[in-house]
């Protein structure tokens, strides 16, 4: 016999086969992947990172990152604008009452009594509870400073003490004496 007539028929094992099954249903699924993410690139370009893969589907990552970076900032600060522009709206609307009440009472249409029990004394009332808060604050940070200082002035008497002391005298000839040794 011929040896080169010869040939060897592959004789494929189970777990081969199943391997290669699995290898391909890995391929079709990242290809299925692949071209979802291709075809629904807006809306998928900021999810699970995809902005950092934009080259395989023919984009730039530093421009997908931008757009990413840009969307998901208007969408906070349109948020935080929105909530802004309501409380400035209401302030608004509060303030052009107030000065009609104002208004009326300088052209005498209105009893001030009336108004004493409104609006201006909110503001009035508030404004003392706000000047209470601000004295009580400030008494309390002046205490704390008086105390600090104090604490750090005993610090240094502290220090002082500790360095006139006899223990203190001993180091300081000890490192002469050594400092007299390592010269020789």
């Amino acid at each position: 016999m011929d040896p080169a007539g010869i040939y060897h028929r592959p004789n494929p094992k189970v777990s081969s086969i199943i391997t290669i099954l699995v290898v391909i249903v890995i391929i079709v699924l990242f290809l299925f992947k692949y071209v979802y993410i291709y075809s629904n690139w807006s809306s998928q370009k900021c999810l699970n990172g995809n902005w950092f893969l934009a080259p395989l589907f023919g984009k730039d990552s530093k421009k997908a990152l931008n757009d990413c970076i840009n969307e998901s900032g208007v969408d906070v600060l349109g948020d935080e604008l929105t909530n802004l522009n309501r409380r400035l709206e209401e302030n608004d609307n509060k303030l052009m009452s107030q000065d009609k009440e104002i208004e009326n009472i300088r052209n005498g249409n209105t009893d001030i009594n009336k108004v004493s029990r409104g609006g201006l004394y909110n503001v009035v009332t508030s404004s003392k509870e706000n000047n209470e808060r601000v004295k009580g604050a400030l008494s309390n940070l002046t205490k704390s400073l008086l105390v600090s200082s104090k604490i750090n002035q005993d610090t240094i008497n502290m220090s002082k003490t500790l360095n006139s002391s006899s223990f203190a005298n001993m180091l300081k000839k000890y490192r002469d004496v050594s400092k007299e040794v390592n010269k020789k």
